[in-house]
Protein backbone atom coordinates (compact mmCIF):
# COMPACT_ATOMS: atom_id res chain seq x y z
CA UNK A 1 0.00 0.00 0.00
CA UNK A 2 1.29 3.88 -1.34
CA UNK A 3 2.33 5.56 2.13
CA UNK A 4 -0.62 8.09 3.48
CA UNK A 5 -1.17 11.40 3.61
CA UNK A 6 -2.26 13.60 6.19
CA UNK A 7 -5.89 13.19 5.27
CA UNK A 8 -5.87 9.72 6.18
CA UNK A 9 -5.45 9.95 9.40
CA UNK A 10 -7.83 11.31 12.52
CA UNK A 11 -7.43 15.56 12.92
CA UNK A 12 -4.79 16.08 14.91
CA UNK A 13 -4.00 19.33 17.79
CA UNK A 14 -3.92 22.63 16.20
CA UNK A 15 -0.50 23.62 15.47
CA UNK A 16 1.19 26.98 14.80
CA UNK A 17 0.97 28.63 11.08
CA UNK A 18 4.42 28.29 10.78
CA UNK A 19 4.61 24.74 12.37
CA UNK A 20 1.83 24.02 9.17
CA UNK A 21 3.82 25.98 6.41
CA UNK A 22 6.95 23.36 7.25
CA UNK A 23 4.48 19.88 7.52
CA UNK A 24 3.29 20.77 4.07
CA UNK A 25 6.72 21.42 2.81
CA UNK A 26 7.83 18.50 4.32
CA UNK A 27 4.74 16.31 3.03
CA UNK A 28 5.69 17.95 -0.57
CA UNK A 29 9.09 17.18 -0.72
CA UNK A 30 7.53 12.95 -0.34
CA UNK A 31 6.78 11.23 -3.43
CA UNK A 32 3.85 8.51 -2.35
CA UNK A 33 4.93 6.63 -4.14
CA UNK A 34 8.18 5.88 -3.44
CA UNK A 35 7.51 3.85 -0.06
CA UNK A 36 5.02 1.85 1.37
CA UNK A 37 2.44 1.69 4.11
CA UNK A 38 2.94 -1.14 6.56
CA UNK A 39 0.41 -1.94 9.28
CA UNK A 40 0.28 -3.79 12.33
CA UNK A 41 -3.10 -2.82 13.97
CA UNK A 42 -6.33 -1.33 13.13
CA UNK A 43 -5.43 2.44 13.81
CA UNK A 44 -4.24 3.99 11.40
CA UNK A 45 -1.39 5.34 13.58
CA UNK A 46 -0.07 1.53 14.14
CA UNK A 47 1.84 1.52 10.66
CA UNK A 48 5.07 1.70 9.54
CA UNK A 49 6.84 3.50 6.33
CA UNK A 50 9.14 0.96 4.34
CA UNK A 51 11.54 3.02 2.01
CA UNK A 52 12.98 -0.18 -0.69
CA UNK A 53 16.19 0.43 -2.31
CA UNK A 54 16.75 -1.67 -6.14
CA UNK A 55 19.87 -2.27 -4.96
CA UNK A 56 19.82 -3.43 -0.68
CA UNK A 57 23.09 -3.81 0.59
CA UNK A 58 21.37 -5.59 3.48
CA UNK A 59 21.58 -2.52 6.43
CA UNK A 60 18.26 -1.62 7.50
CA UNK A 61 17.90 1.88 9.14
CA UNK A 62 14.58 1.80 11.75
CA UNK A 63 13.99 5.88 12.29
CA UNK A 64 11.28 6.62 14.89
CA UNK A 65 9.21 9.87 14.24
CA UNK A 66 7.93 11.39 17.97
CA UNK A 67 5.93 14.25 16.91
CA UNK A 68 6.34 15.58 20.23
CA UNK A 69 3.64 12.51 20.40
CA UNK A 70 0.78 15.35 19.44
CA UNK A 71 1.24 15.57 16.18
CA UNK A 72 2.68 14.99 12.61
CA UNK A 73 3.17 12.15 10.77
CA UNK A 74 6.20 9.68 9.79
CA UNK A 75 5.36 10.61 5.88
CA UNK A 76 7.24 13.82 7.25
CA UNK A 77 10.60 12.19 7.54
CA UNK A 78 10.61 10.47 3.99
CA UNK A 79 12.06 13.43 2.18
CA UNK A 80 15.60 11.91 3.62
CA UNK A 81 14.68 7.94 2.54
CA UNK A 82 15.93 8.60 -1.48
CA UNK A 83 19.36 9.53 0.49
CA UNK A 84 19.64 5.97 1.96
CA UNK A 85 17.91 4.22 -0.93
CA UNK A 86 20.54 5.19 -3.24
CA UNK A 87 23.26 3.75 -0.96
CA UNK A 88 21.08 0.51 -0.53
CA UNK A 89 20.09 1.12 2.95
CA UNK A 90 16.16 -0.17 3.58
Amino acid sequence: MRLMRPEDYPQQEPVSAFAQAYTDDLIRRVDPDSGENHFYGSNPYQSIALFRPERPNGTVLGFIHGGGWTNGYKEMMGYMAPAFTSCGVA
